[in-house]
């Protein structure tokens, strides 16, 4: 799955580049309250196909939207936002020095990122989210049918205020 590729092509970024040592999640769920240490999430929130780029075999590009959050504990005042916004560099960084996430994208642009603070409690607490979106095809399987199926027949009926139904009838052997 294209998905999984990207967040392991991410999190293999991520963990070659020597300034960082917080712990990579695949995720977007994490257990942020584990102490002093910084870590890290790897996301795909939203994929869009951009246009068909072959149509037999159907092969798709595809335009997903990546986060990679740094999530940051017991750190006080401009500590915190100077931790947050140096570890979002060193994440734009380690990701755009290989566009092609290992030959897993055809081309990642950096998109920005969006900053949230704590102060409430014992421990302040901050997460810095820096967003890609990531360019790559993906090839969509076409609908095989099975050897029995002998028909396929249906319509599609529009009503005067543009609704449709449809109504598709298969015929098997041996069923």
């Amino acid at each position: 799955m294209p998905a999984k590729a990207i967040r392991n092509a991410v999190k293999a970024a991520l963990q070659a580049d020597a300034g960082i040592t917080a712990p990579i999640d695949l995720g977007r769920t994490t257990a942020i309250n584990n102490g002093a240490r910084p870590r890290i999430t790897v996301s795909l929130l939203s994929e869009d196909v951009e246009s068909l780029y072959a149509d037999s075999p159907r092969i798709e590009n595809r335009v997903a939207s990546l986060a990679v959050a740094l999530h940051e504990v017991n750190v006080n005042g401009a500590a915190l936002e100077d931790a947050l916004e140096d570890g979002a560099e060193a994440i734009r960084v380690a990701i755009m020095a290989d566009e092609t996430l290992g030959a897993t994208a055809s081309e990642t642009f950096y998109q920005g990122f969006s900053k949230d603070l704590s102060g409430e409690g014992e421990r302040p607490s901050g997460s810095i989210a820096v967003s890609f979106d990531v360019h790559y095809q993906c090839e969509t399987f076409d609908f095989i049918p099975p050897d029995n199926l002998d028909d396929i027949t249906g319509g599609i009926d529009v009503d005067d205020d543009g609704l449709s139904e449809a109504d598709l009838t298969a015929t098997y052997t041996g069923v």
